[in-house]
């Protein structure tokens, strides 16, 4: 895979524009599925950089060791972590029935515009709204909407 760090870098910075015209913590019951999906995004960019600074890190990545940007509040609990190459980030929850999970992959896999695997895993794979599939790490739930990006040879 190519390093996705310039359209990581424009995901952040859209992601920012967006979260900087809500004044309060947006709750995943009124988001919408682009919000979630900039949401996750920048949490996933942040862990990426993490991993690719620090070889040796491997297993769940917590928020408060990564540089998120100022005033970042995440809009659902997502869960990064690194395993063997990949870093893969994650939300297993509902919002609530605002944003299904298919709109939250498609709205991920349309922000990243393929740079980025996203989808939702069924029976170890990702299932991408772009169609083809991708293995996923055993510790990634069935159901969970996801972004992976390779970090390692």
């Amino acid at each position: 895979m190519s390093s996705p760090l310039p359209i990581v870098l424009l995901l952040i910075i859209g992601g920012l524009v967006l979260l900087t015209q809500f004044r309060r913590p947006v709750e995943p019951g009124t988001a919408n599925a682009d919000l979630l999906a900039y949401s996750m995004l920048i949490q996933h960019a942040a862990a990426v950089r993490a991993a690719q600074a620090n070889g040796s890190l491997t297993g769940v990545i917590s928020t408060s060791s990564i540089s998120l940007p100022g005033g970042y509040q995440p809009a659902a609990p997502w869960i990064s972590r690194v395993d063997g190459a990949f870093v893969t980030t994650w939300w297993t929850g509902t919002d609530g029935g605002s944003v299904s999970r298919s709109d939250l992959a498609a709205a991920a896999a349309r922000a990243t515009r393929g740079t980025v695997v996203t989808g939702i895993v069924a029976s170890s794979v990702v299932a991408r709204p772009q169609g083809g599939s991708v293995p996923v790490p055993s510790s990634v739930p069935a159901g969970a909407v996801v972004a992976m990006t390779q970090v390692r040879g």
